[in-house]
């Protein structure tokens, strides 16, 4: 399972090439960037989309066949291949047919998902480490499908895993196996993982890095432009696909209660600051019960 789905249904195939790829023509239509540095950028020419990630490679996806050519002129391993499909190929193929993929954390308490969004360094993944070691059930720190039905929305997770830096302090990783190193990072799976298990989601909190710690109640037309920057969009010039995004999005932001995190990047008080996260979300559980 993954996102929910059976390998099989999704029915993509994943063709790896040693040549050179041809990028002559490809029209350039959408970037990821922080400060100066490029993550990735997308585009089209005739019938395929062209993904580049510049530090691990190219990509070219045919959606009729649903072929996937990944152009491995870095010589990866197959396994890291394999986990770059998983991490980032697949949550944007699947946007393709209009499936909500969130770049976010998750952590299910009392049965409930509560998530926490922001972008590339913000502290997702540390986050996510500090409530692991807190033996909570963190259901990853990466990408998740938001399903609706009825009034109540689902989370589906994808790969079960954390990818973290290998720059963080030893004590928060000490008390885990490592996997495998997936590039510039390392794996940690998570033992909690359950990929076809829907959690119904409680509340949405947007990570802000700040001097001091505090939540703080937020409207709807404060984190619109934060969900839409954190949802994995691969064809952002389909308007159709557009507007059912921006509905979806906005449904989601009217039922669900927003809160801004705000998180400082301190790791003497990481642990202090995440039981306080724990304590504010407690603290909504007595009030919705």
């Amino acid at each position: 399972m993954f996102f929910g789905f059976n390998d099989q249904d999704l029915g993509f195939k994943l063709n790896t090439i040693n040549d050179l790829p041809d990028i002559k023509n490809v029209k350039w239509y959408h970037s990821v960037k922080t400060k100066n540095k490029l993550w990735g950028r997308f585009g089209k020419k005739l019938d395929f989309f062209y993904i580049d990630f510049p530090d691990i490679g190219l990509t070219t996806f045919e959606p009729r066949t649903k072929s996937l050519n990944f152009f491995n002129t870095k010589n990866w391993p197959t396994f890291q291949v394999q986990s770059f499909f998983k991490h980032h190929l697949a949550p944007l193929l699947l946007s393709l047919s209009g499936e909500i993929i969130l770049h976010c954390g998750a952590v299910e308490i009392d049965q409930k998902a509560y998530l926490f969004i922001g972008d590339q360094g913000v502290g997702k993944s540390t986050l996510s480490l500090q409530l692991l070691n807190l033996r909570q059930k963190v259901l990853g720190d990466d990408a998740f499908r938001v399903s609706k039905s009825e009034f109540k929305y689902s989370l589906f997770s994808g790969t079960g895993t954390l990818r973290v830096n290998k720059d963080l302090p030893q004590h928060l990783i000490e008390n885990f196996t490592i996997s495998n190193s997936y590039f510039n990072k390392l794996i940690i799976n998570l033992d909690t993982f359950s990929q076809n298990k829907a959690i119904e989601i409680a509340s949405l909190f947007f990570i802000k890095n700040y001097q001091e710690f505090k939540i703080s109640k937020a409207c709807k037309i404060e984190v619109f432009p934060y969900l839409l920057a954190n949802s994995f969009r691969l064809d952002t010039q389909n308007q159709q696909l557009l507007k059912l995004e921006l509905k979806a999005l906005n449904d989601l932001l009217s039922h669900l209660p927003c809160y801004f995190l705000y998180w400082p990047q301190d790791f003497s008080k990481l642990k202090q600051n995440t039981e306080r996260f724990l304590d504010y979300i407690n603290s909504f559980l007595l009030d919705n019960n």
